[in-house]
């Protein structure tokens, strides 16, 4: 028996475990014998449910399916050729006496379930502004809003899927599906200036002609096809899932229920249990589908604000267009493009403390508040990126790498400047030590300031044009 990982488990340890998580069966044992005692639920499905344990970055899946040869599945899962460093739980060990196994997770991560959820009054009080107070308290869109604003934002929101996005498309560029995405099994850093997001029940990846064999699905969240048992798991089911649960979670509202799921839920003689399934099977159209409104759900036009032009026609084609053609519908890496250019164009207002979507100019849709704005847009013979944020004086921000060449799964967390704005003059300090920079005079950088007036005779203030392949043009609107 391994004494180094159960010395855990001494009654010293300050854990309080429940009896009753897993019926009972508490502490569980792995098959080199080492006992895991389970503290906490993190999440549920109709496979089985993940617990955490009193060792810390360890959790235990539990298996509540009729497969016996679930254990000896699980293992093979680490001969598949999941790309390295994509971040996605493994199994470490199978479980002894019953089924299911141990793997890592970090201990700061909480499930997207929680992460984005709706809020209670007390959770969403340090986060209230003026502009949330004049909103009738328990309505739809107070709650919808103070729970955005508590949950970090549009740029949390944004940043959380993308990542998801990428590890998916990762997977997906493997020959790989995950088969049953759903908001229980992504996770993310529970401190909301962190954002690293993980994967986890890799129970069912496997290779797209086994997926087309399985049905493994959340009904909530899951492609019609699947639901209907009309055609098995595939790249198409794991992006209308991984939509639909970026849509509820973005609008708090189902994707199928309109006007006429609603219409169907009121009559008298139907079963509520039977029109679930309808909508979960689609029967019902989007509900902001532009060619069939028969299900059209009026929720006030806040979708105008809340859903990025590049992010509604990306839900447009996963689930109105692609509603029952699976074939229709973008693929994966679409959607983490998509995001990456949704989030680079967010803009927060302190003065309602809402996030937008930079079009134009940097007047907040929300509250009309207009603040100072740091814009950065690089072309290579046309418009390749725009990124724009929020400034104040002694504030920094950083500008992601994509700036230069767009997205790459491989450096959504990297950045290439950071600029600081003390009122008067930017400053820009290189953070790439890969990439050279040079002004338009072909002068090498790695720190820039500039002055009242650009240098380059474009006549904004405040403006810094560099280039390194690509032109790169820095300015405030303010």
């Amino acid at each position: 028996m391994s004494t180094d990982i159960n010395d855990a488990f001494s009654d010293a340890d300050g854990v309080e475990t429940s009896r009753n998580l897993n019926n009972g069966k508490n502490p569980v044992m792995d098959e080199a014998d080492n006992l895991h005692r389970l503290t906490k639920e993190l999440s549920r499905g109709g496979q089985g449910v993940v617990y955490r344990t009193s060792i810390p970055d360890i959790v235990v899946k539990v298996d509540l399916t009729s497969d016996e040869n679930a254990n000896e599945r699980y293992m093979d899962l680490r001969l598949l050729p999941i790309p390295q460093g994509i971040h996605i739980t493994l199994p470490i060990m199978p479980l002894k006496n019953e089924k299911g196994y141990v793997m890592r997770l970090l201990d700061d991560m909480e499930s997207f379930a929680v992460s984005f959820s709706k809020r209670s009054e007390d959770e969403v009080a340090p986060y209230r502004t003026e502009w949330l107070d004049d909103i009738e308290a328990g309505t739809p869109n107070a709650i919808l809003f103070s729970s955005l604003v508590a949950n970090g934002g549009l740029r949390r929101l944004f940043k959380a899927y993308m990542q998801a996005a990428a590890i998916l498309s990762a997977l997906h560029s493997a020959g790989l599906v995950y088969c049953d995405f759903s908001i229980n099994n992504v996770f993310v850093s529970s401190d909301k200036n962190y954002c690293n997001v993980w994967l986890i029940d890799a129970d069912n990846v496997c290779f797209s002609d086994q997926a087309a064999k399985c049905h493994w699905h959340t009904p909530v969240v899951a492609a019609p096809e699947v639901c209907s048992m009309q055609k098995g798991d595939s790249f198409a089911s794991d992006v209308f899932a991984f939509a639909s649960s970026l849509f509820q979670q973005l609008l708090r509202q189902h994707r199928f229920e309109g006007e006429a799921y609603w219409e169907a839920q009121n009559d008298d003689d139907a079963e509520l249990e039977d029109i679930d399934n309808r909508r979960n099977i689609g029967e019902f159209a989007y509900i902001f589908d532009e060619n069939n409104d028969s299900n059209y759900a009026d929720i006030g036009g806040i979708e105008e604000f809340l859903m990025p032009p590049k992010l509604s026609e990306l839900f447009l084609q996963t689930l109105g267009i692609g509603h029952r053609a699976p074939g229709k519908r973008p693929l994966m890496s679409e959607w983490a493009v998509g995001l990456a250019s949704s989030l680079d164009r967010v803009v927060h207002c302190p003065t309602c403390g809402m996030d937008f979507n930079f079009e134009t100019d940097n007047v907040c849709p929300w509250c009309d508040a207009k603040h100072p704005l740091l814009l950065v847009r690089s072309n290579y013979s046309k418009e390749l990126w725009t990124f724009a944020h929020e400034i104040t004086p002694k504030s920094a921000v950083d500008v992601p790498l994509r700036i230069i060449h767009g997205f790459l799964r491989g450096e959504t967390t990297d950045n290439l400047f950071r600029i600081l704005w003390d009122g008067s003059r930017l400053t820009i300090t290189l953070l790439h030590n890969d990439i050279d920079c040079y002004t338009v005079e072909e002068k090498k950088i790695n720190k820039y300031e500039t002055g009242e007036r650009c240098r380059s005779g474009c006549r904004r203030s405040h403006c810094v044009h560099t280039y390194s392949h690509y032109l790169i043009f820095v300015h405030m609107e303010g």
